[in-house]
């Protein structure tokens, strides 16, 4: 058995189900959570459009919360380097790795959020952020889908040597693969094939967008 659900662990304490039954509804329940669509937000806009406008609304507050937060982790970023210089040059290396942990991964994390969702914004008002006509959010979730493994060799476990940082003599990448995503616990940064796609060759968010889709034909 895979798993077992609180639902039908309470299940089995009333004695409702035998062993067998219970292992037999857990294995529904699970096969049914699996087979579920998974859709993405552009897909929801297609499928409900009258939620549009509430959409819009929230997702201007989140834009504008998102940056209120990267600016005060930007503002702490800028205190702690000028604490730094105050330390012993010795006794430097812990404090900036410190601080890239704790502040400079925090901001790496709400930079990309951000950008995605003044491109969602910019998607739903009719408008490409890029100018080019070419990228669609189709295109967008078509790159998003060329699996990770094109550009990873991941071991039995799921994780792969991280590409971005020297020395990574234990995997350190991890691949998720019913998402398709990545995370790396050294550097603690991660994303989806497109995020992976603009570090790993240097590339630009729209150039990244049609090589894949091009990978992908």
């Amino acid at each position: 058995m895979q798993y077992i659900s609180s639902h039908n662990i309470y299940i089995g304490k009333l004695g409702i189900y035998t062993g067998n039954e219970l292992s037999a509804i857990d294995k529904i329940e699970y096969e049914w959570k699996r087979s579920r669509s998974r859709y993405s937000k552009y897909n929801l806009i297609e499928i409900f459009p009258e939620a549009k406008p509430v959409i819009l609304k929230k997702i201007k507050e989140k834009i504008s919360f998102q940056k209120q937060e990267l600016k005060m982790f930007q503002d702490k970023e800028e205190e702690i380097c000028g604490k730094i210089e105050e330390v012993p040059t010795k006794d430097r290396w812990f404090w900036i790795i410190a601080a890239q942990i704790f502040i400079g991964s925090k901001i790496k994390i709400l930079e990309k959020e951000l950008k995605q969702n003044v491109f969602f914004l910019s998607m739903l008002r009719g408008k490409n952020p890029h100018g080019d006509k070419r990228v669609t959010p189709q295109h967008i979730e078509r790159a998003k889908q060329v699996p990770l493994t094109n550009f990873l060799e991941v071991n039995s476990n799921g994780f792969a040597v991280c590409p971005f940082h020297i020395n990574d003599n234990t995997p350190s990448l991890k691949y998720y693969k019913a998402q398709n995503t990545w995370w790396c616990f050294a550097e603690n940064i991660g994303g989806d094939t497109i995020d992976f796609y603009e570090q790993k060759f240097g590339v630009k968010f729209i150039e990244a967008v049609q090589q894949l889709c091009q990978n992908q034909n």
